[in-house]
């Protein structure tokens, strides 16, 4: 039965573009515009402010069509300089603002896929669905603004305080209005109907999106294989990965402690892979270790020839709440690779590996904990190859990219022939 051509707005800054310059990696709001349908005619709205460069894509709104079916509305707004602060609360404020006055200015959608946060986005994107009885999911990825208490400390746990009066009204109130909660993971999912003090909806899902490994021109593909084999990554090597950020949501420095312990006993590597704040201190931590490796920044085809060159890969998230009621792409990413996930958060990600005997976790903070796991893979070359394959047989079943999205766009049809604010 042929499903009806429904109207799609989703609502999401900070993410990489299908239209920015180089290989994008795309996060859930660009997979999911990517993935839907072409028989919808589906608009993402999105910033000019690019969140990971800190820079603007252009200096003015901007549409940038991706094929007949699908385009890309850029807002320009001031732009921040920290994630967290003022700069990011007043650029909300902003974007909210311009969506306002575009919602006004165009014929309405169907139905209205909003991310949250951003909190004060949400809230207005919500209360204009409302008004113009358009149904609207929020698609929760985060717990703000619970986690800017519960994971600072100092004068940070003060201003965090102060940002948590102000957001938690505004966040109650979205999640109270919106026609549909949804979230990446069932436990985000019940925080939000928590806090939004709302019964469990059939409206209300949880989507864990994810992607299969995208093709690569043979070109970069050369590149990237010249790239590791300069910096010594080989095949033959027993290669611990870890690909992501360089900052305090991770634990790198124990990781850097067990391995610097174990240099010269054998070819076994940590590989880390990224850009971040951090980055400066643990290439002084790690210097003159001949076993770890830092990339600094890669881009999609070198990800993908790492983790084709990894035995391993670490999740070495810190035990927050946030880390231990998601399973973020990242980990999801490793299993469509078949690597076993090594990682130290509790929660949904320990749940994970315990139950389908797909990695190994080891204790937070504790580098002789990291080192028997290490020992543990060195031993056991059977051990990589069994848990290899559950790993691939994990995503096969429970993150095939295919039926969820299939699924998601579903219930977006569905959620569109509804009425609204019932």
């Amino acid at each position: 039965m042929k499903r009806p051509k429904v109207k799609i707005w989703l609502i999401k800054a900070g993410e990489p573009l299908l239209t920015d310059s180089g290989s994008p990696r795309l996060l859930r709001t660009g997979l999911l515009f990517r993935s839907l349908s072409d028989e919808h005619e589906v608009t993402w709205i999105s910033e000019c402010f690019h969140h990971q460069e800190k820079k603007f894509r252009f200096r003015k709104d901007t549409i940038q069509s991706w094929n007949p079916h699908k385009k890309i509305v850029l807002l320009k707004t001031l732009g921040y300089r920290g994630n967290i602060g003022f700069g990011r609360i007043l650029d909300d404020l902003h974007f909210a603002l311009k969506i306002k006055r575009y919602w006004r200015s165009q014929p309405k959608p169907h139905v209205v896929v909003c991310a949250y946060p951003l909190v004060i986005t949400s809230f207005v994107v919500s209360r204009l669905c409302r008004q113009d009885k358009v149904p609207v999911a929020i698609d929760v990825r985060d717990l703000w603004p619970d986690i800017f208490v519960l994971a600072t400390k100092g004068i940070k746990r003060v201003f965090g305080r102060m940002l948590s009066l102000f957001y938690n009204p505004i966040a109650k109130a979205t999640f109270q209005q919106a026609d549909a909660l949804l979230s990446i993971t069932p436990e985000i999912l019940a925080w939000a109907q928590q806090k939004g003090k709302r019964s469990n909806r059939p409206e209300d899902k949880s989507f864990a999106l994810s992607s299969q490994a995208d093709e690569i021109a043979p070109e970069d593909a050369i590149d990237a294989l010249s790239f590791w084999d300069n910096l010594g990554v080989l095949n033959n090597d027993l290669n611990f990965t870890y690909v992501g950020l360089l900052n305090n949501k991770v634990d790198l420095e124990t990781l850097i402690y067990a391995f610097k312990k174990i240099e010269g006993t054998s070819n076994t590597k940590l590989i880390i892979a990224g850009e971040g704040d951090d980055e400066g201190r643990l290439r002084k931590l790690a210097a003159d270790s001949k076993n770890i490796v830092f990339s600094g920044w890669i881009n999609k085809p070198q990800i993908y020839e790492l983790l084709r060159r990894s035995s391993v890969a670490i999740a070495p998230y810190k035990n927050r709440i946030d880390f231990q009621k998601s399973i973020p792409n990242k980990v999801i990413e490793y299993l469509c690779f078949g690597l076993p996930v090594m990682a130290s958060v509790d929660g949904e990600i320990k749940r994970l590996i315990e139950s389908y005997s797909c990695g190994r976790t080891y204790t937070e903070s504790d580098s002789e904990s990291v080192i028997n796991v290490i020992h543990e893979y060195e031993h056991s070359e059977v051990l990589i190859t069994e848990q290899s394959s559950r790993c691939l047989k994990i995503f096969g079943e429970m993150f095939e990219p295919k039926k969820i999205f299939r699924d998601f766009e579903d219930h977006l049809v569905k959620l569109a022939q509804s009425v609204p604010g019932k």
